[in-house]
This record gives structure tokens, sequence and C-alpha cells, in this order.
């Protein structure tokens, strides 16, 4: 039947008929590509062999892909295409990409050229394509990131333009952080699907998705190295070495990675209390701060054949953070005036143990069955030490130390129906238990224990179709949670949180003519961090405190989004309606009226309303991608005081130029204009980053040279009022640097593993 199938396929593109297969023989694949780096579609692949003659071919499909079985090594390989030179040679000689020289067929004075679409949309999916554009020129991943319309990409991660950090997929496989792809080689990414109303599948949590589809490579072996070098006032350099082993059924993978990163920041605060009789301001010194971290991998999967996969992955990691602040502050109080000196010291230390597994098994054509096994554990500690002197009470010396202890247990089976050649359906449970403890002392005595425990029972169900040219996606989710926060200090503030919610998502999308447009509905929920719950408790100065809050309840949102894509032009407007909003709080208590007290709180209600227009086009050697958005946020609660909102306006200027000798320079220009957010008023930001980039050896090397905030304008001011309370601050994080980014690639293979992290859950830990 294959060998009937396989002469069908060859006679059907007009190729020449194909050999017998074997059993066990050679798989031919790779990607073609013009010297311009698009794709070359339809080209005649040919395999030939002089003894005995004959010859065996395959078509590449529209992204330049193709896939041959061979028995044997063939002598040579031709490739043909139209418009293209014909490139012949030695199976030796083979890589995984084949570059061909076009050859432009002039008529008259007409040139015909066919530019492939980079941005397409489904539904609520924004599908951006990066074979065969420009977009596969990018040195790294983050600056190719950066360019995907509804993304920003800084020091501190990726996140959408509303601000919420998206859940990674690689292939449809959801990843436990950015170090899996951080080295992931920019010309082996296919695609790249940016889902901002994410369906019943994806958990009531999650606010954006993004996937990204790879491409398929050569059996064998695969070391990815990178090392990066950066400097502001202190020194960074993070490194890691990842390698792959896959050969036929199995593929044995894993990598080890160490990050060193170094700043010194400074802040400048003022505060008034109790309608100004109290004012203090404090200038912090960061004179250290240093994050060292460890991180390891090692999995491995198995497939019998194309419907039994199974796979298992360890990842941990291990980080110390110290923290070093000096500290004056001035404080003028109702019997006087009071001078600090501080030093403060603070050491963070956290371990992670990760165990993720998958079985995967396609019963038949409609039918598709996945089980996602995860267990996680995370111990942290952390030790402060606060020496300071005041005018008034003479030296101080503190010692706090927060502990908590956190496992993580999920199961999640998935099923995949297809109901009929229209319709498809995804439905599926999950399971998930969070035990945890954390506790805090101060000089030795201990103030807080709790005991924490939270019981998940979900089920969800989707369904897609086609209905005259409507892409249609309907997807339900039920969650009942049951938890459990235990005061071992005090048992009568000991919490029992119960909940059973109902979320729903449908988007639908169309082609009128030129343009394509799409609706979604999302409800959608936050639950608090556990570390805001209990013990995330901090000790600034005798004026100036950070404490959790047991009481936090889960953020319940409602969104509606519309979007709009015509050419090289992207409009989406969204409206969210988030009740019980989880924000920052500022207070004092009647018995020291004097101390600022931070935490968070849930308010009321939040409206935000938001549009982004993201355009792109190609000039030649010139690549201009220009996005903006208008943010305009109303926190509404009784505890606030009257505060003037302002909309966000965000500007991102990405310029990229293709120079001679293979030099990518990029230059890019942000503004972000003077705005409101919760409870504060943020000041004006111009940010302007330069880069540039070449690779080597046909994309077995990459080196980019960044100087990132050139002009030293990304410094945060901001002011803010809440009841009796008064503040503004000044916050220079050290982003201002120099970078060096290299990273080299000995082979490629596929990474096809296909399990699942709760990262969103693991977040909250």
């Amino acid at each position: 039947m294959k060998k009937i199938l396989l002469i069908a396929v060859a006679m059907c593109y007009g190729t020449v008929s194909l050999i017998a297969q074997e059993a066990k023989g050679i798989e031919l694949s790779g990607l073609i590509l013009s010297t311009d780096q698009t794709a070359v579609a339809y080209a005649t692949v040919v395999a030939k062999y002089l003894k005995p003659p004959k010859i065996s071919g395959t078509i590449s499909d529209i992204d330049g892909y193709f896939k041959l079985q061979v028995p044997l090594a063939p002598d040579s390989i031709f490739v043909k295409c139209l418009g293209f030179t014909e490139k012949k040679m030695a199976f030796g000689e083979m890589g995984d990409t084949i570059f061909m020289e076009p050859r432009t067929s002039v008529l008259g004075e007409v040139v015909v050229k066919g530019e492939r679409p980079t941005i397409q949309m489904r539904g609520s999916t924004l599908e951006v394509n990066v074979t065969g554009t420009t977009l596969a020129k990018e040195s790294n991943l983050t600056d190719l990131l950066r360019k995907i319309p509804g993304l920003i990409a800084n020091e501190n991660g990726i996140s959408t333009v509303e601000g919420f950090a998206p859940s990674f997929y690689v292939n449809g496989r959801k990843i436990s952080s950015m170090s899996e792809i951080k080295n992931m080689d920019v010309k082996s990414i296919k695609s790249i699907d940016l889902d901002t109303s994410p369906g019943a599948r994806y958990g009531s949590t999650e606010k954006a998705v993004v996937n990204i589809n790879t491409t398929s490579f050569l059996e064998g072996t695969s070391l990815v190295g990178h090392t990066f070098l950066r400097a502001n006032k202190r020194f960074t350099h993070d490194n890691s070495l990842d390698f792959s082993i896959k050969n036929k059924a199995l593929r044995v993978f894993g990598g080890v990675a160490y990050s060193d990163y170094r700043r010194r920041s400074f802040q400048d605060i003022t505060t008034e209390l109790n309608k100004g009789e109290t004012a203090i301001s404090t200038k912090l010194d960061g004179v250290g701060h240093s994050e060292k971290e460890v991180d390891y991998s090692l999995g491995t999967e198995y497939s019998t054949d194309d419907d039994w996969e199974v796979g298992f992955k360890y990842n941990g990691s291990w980080s110390v953070q110290d923290l070093r602040t000096v500290s004056e502050t001035a404080a003028q109080l109702l019997n006087g005036p009071d001078r600090i000196s501080g030093d403060n010291l603070v050491k963070d230390k956290a371990l992670t143990h990760h165990l993720n597994g998958y079985v995967h098994k396609d019963w038949s054509d409609k039918l598709i069955s996945d089980l996602f096994l995860d267990f996680y554990l995370k111990n942290s500690d952390r030790a402060q030490q606060v020496s300071e002197h005041s005018s008034v009470t003479g030296d101080n010396f503190s010692k706090f130390d927060n502990g908590s202890s956190f496992s993580m247990l999920s199961v999640k089976p998935v099923f995949e129906y297809q109901i009929t050649p229209k319709i498809s359906s995804e439905f599926g449970g999950e399971f998930l238990r969070i035990t945890g403890k954390s506790d805090r002392r101060t000089n030795g005595l201990k103030n807080s224990e709790y005991d924490t425990t939270e019981t998940t029972w979900a089920g969800f169900g989707s369904l897609k179709t086609k209905i005259k040219g409507v892409n249609l996606q309907i997807g339900l989710r039920y969650e009942n949670v049951q938890g459990r926060l235990e005061n071992k200090i005090d048992p009568a503030q000991s919490l029992n949180p119960v909940s059973s919610n109902l979320f729903g998502d449908i988007s639908a999308s169309t082609y009128l003519g030129n343009t394509v447009h799409s609706v979604s509905l999302k409800n959608s929920v936050e639950r608090p961090k556990f570390s805001l719950l209990n013990n995330y408790s901090y000790y600034s100065d005798h004026y100036s405190s950070q404490l959790g809050n047991p009481e936090l309840k889960p953020a319940v949102s409602f969104q509606v989004q519309y979007k709009f894509l015509y050419k090289f032009l992207y409009l989406a407007l969204s409206y969210t309606n988030t009740k019980d909003y989880i924000g920052n709080y500022f207070f004092t208590r009647p018995e020291n009226p004097n101390q600022l007290l931070a935490t968070w709180v849930n308010y009321r209600h939040n409206d935000r309303f938001q549009g982004v227009v993201n355009l792109s086009y190609s000039f030649d050697f010139y690549h201009p991608v220009l996005t903006s958005s208008i943010i305009f946020e109303k926190l509404r609660d009784e505890r606030l005081n009257a505060l003037k909102s302002l909309p966000l306006i965000y500007v991102d200027f990405n310029n990229n130029f293709d120079l001679p000798w293979n030099l990518n320079l990029n230059v890019e220009y942000q503004y972000r204009s003077n705005a409101t957010s919760q409870i504060f008023t943020f000041s004006p930001v111009h940010i302007v980053n330069i880069g540039l980039g070449k690779s080597f050896l046909d994309g077995a090397i990459d080196v980019t040279l960044k100087c990132r905030d050139l002009f030293a304008g990304e410094i945060d001011k901001y002011h803010g009022s809440i009841g009796n309370i008064r503040f503004s601050q000044i916050d220079n994080q050290d982003r201002r640097s120099v970078s060096l980014d290299f990273t080299w690639r000995f082979n490629k293979t596929k990474d096809r593993y296909k399990g699942q992290s709760q990262n969103e859950t693991i977040n909250r830990l």
C-alpha cells in the first residue's frame, strides 16, 4: 500500500517514479531555502543511483520541507525548481538545510515576484510565519519574539502588551522554563502562534499562550552551547550546554546551565503619613545584588511506532540570591526628627525538583489520547539581617527568617476526537493537589506558621468547526477548588476557602475579502501566589515593612476581544472586567502610626480597555516593525482616593537592516507615556536599544553585540496616594548595559517531547 501511495504522489506532481521501499532504509529530510532565507516551495528532490541505474524523488511542501525514504545511500542528489539554479550534491554533502540560488526571469520590463504572508489569523490565535520571511534572519529567539504583535521582550522576560506572562509551548509541548528554548535556532522555527484568549484545555488561569512550531531534523547527536556576557555597573554571565541523542525510536536529552546575575540599584523614596504629620525620606543604595543559579535536566522519550509514545523528564535548580542595601532615612515626626543609617543583608536560597511525564496514544485516525503527569517540589529559605543606627533610639540589630516547602501533584488526561471531517472535539479532566508549610521567625522567635493544602478537580471540553467560511471554537471548563490555610499560631484565624466555577470561551474568525476578522469572549481566574498569602514579609527599616495577606481571594475576569488583519496591518481591541482585583495596598496601624506597611488586597473591580496596532513591512534590505498600544484602566474601590486615570501609550519602533557580509543591524526605540496603573502614576520613559548580529557556518554559530538603554532612559519614576498616605519613588534598576551573546550548535535533532507542566501553578509556589 505504501508503494502504491508513493507512486501516486510522484505521478501527481510530475516527478519520477519512486522505487519500492525496504522496511529499514534511510530517511532524507530537510529544508530548502533561497539564499535570501525564503522558503522554496514545490522543489523536486531526486536521489540518483548509478548501479543499478535508478532514481527516487519527492516534492518540498509550501514551507520548503521535504522527506524521502530510500533503501540505500544514493550516489548523488539533485534539487530543481522553476526560478532557481539546479543544485547537485553528493549524499555526504547534504545538510539539513539546502540553499538554492535564485534565477530571475524577466519578461520585458516586468519582474514577477511572490512573497509569503507573514501573519495569519485563525480564531483568537495569531499565526506568524517565520520560515521564508525576514524573521528567519533574527539571531536569537528573544529578538524574534519581540517582533510578534502583542508581545514585549525585556530583561525581565517575555510578556504580552497587557503585562501578562504567557505560557510557552514547543510543538504543542508545554515547557517549564524559558531556559529550555533560549538557545533555540531561529532558522529551525517554522511559525509562532500567539493566543490571547486560550481555550478550556489550557486552564482557567491562562491569560496568553505562545506555541513555537519547529521543523524536523535528522537523527543523530546534537550539542548546543550558549554564553551571554553583560556589563552594567556589575558584570553578568550566563552559560549553558544542551545535548540530544536520537536514534530511531529512542531519544535521550538534557543539559546544564549556570547563571551569575549582578546589578547595582538605587532608590529614592519619599512618604507622607497622617495627612503630612509624618514625613519620611529614604535613599537606598543596592551596593550588591547577586543571584547565582544552576539548572540541570535529563529526559528520555521512546516511541515503538507512530501510534505510541512515552516520555519522562527531570529538571532541577539551585539558586542563591544576595541583596545588600545601605540606606539613609530622614524622618520628621510630631515629637521631633530622626535619622537612621541602615545596613540590610538578605540571602534567599531555593531548591527545586520537577518530574514530568506523558503517555501518547493514537487509537485510530479519529481518536488520540494523552496522559500528563507532573510532580514539583520547592524548598526556600530567606535570612535577613538588619543593622540600624537611630539618632533617637540608638543601635538596633534584628534577624528575620522565612522558610517554606511546597509540593504539587498533577494528573491530566486529554482526548481528541474527530467527529466529522469539519468538526473536532477535545475533552479531558485534571486533578491537582498542592501541600505546603511556611513559617516566619523574628530574632529566633516564631511569630507566623501556616500549613497549606489546595485540591482542584476539573473537567473540560471544546468543539472546533468551520461553518460557511467561519472558524468557530467553543469551550467549557468546570473547576472545584477546596483549600485549607491553617494558622498554627492562632487556629481561630485559619481559613477554608472553597470555590466552584464554570469558565467558558468562544471565538470566531472569518475572511472578508482580503481582511480577517476575529471575535472572542472568555472568563478566567487569577489565584494569588502562596507567598502573598502568608510568608512574603520583608523588613525595610524602622519606618517601613512588607506583609503577606492570608485573606486574599481569587480574582475573576471577563474579557471580550476583536482582532483585524489586513496584509501588513494588525489591530486588536479588548475590554476586561476583573472582580476582586489583586493589587498593592499601603496602610498604618494605630499602635504604630509612623510605620508604613505594604501588602496586597482585593479591590472591588477593575476595568481595562486596550487597543494594539502593529505594522510590519519589508523594503528590500530594511524591515521595520511598528507596534503601538493604548491602555486605559480604572480601579474602583471605596478605599481609593479620587485619582485621575491617565491612559498608557506604548510605542515600539523596531528597525532591522540587512547589511553586507551577512550582518544584521537592529535599532529599537521604545516609549511609555505617563500613565496610571492601580494606585500609581508613572512618568514617561524613553529607551533606545541597538544591536549587531552575524551568523557563521550556515547558522551553526550566532554572535550578537547589543547596547541596551543606550541613553539611560529606563528609570521608573512614580507617585501615588491611598487613605492618609502619599508617596513618590525614583527607581533605577541599572538596566543600561552592553552584552555579547554567543551561541554555537553542532547538528540538530527534533525536539518532540510532549510532556506538559503546570507552569501557572508552579509560579504560585
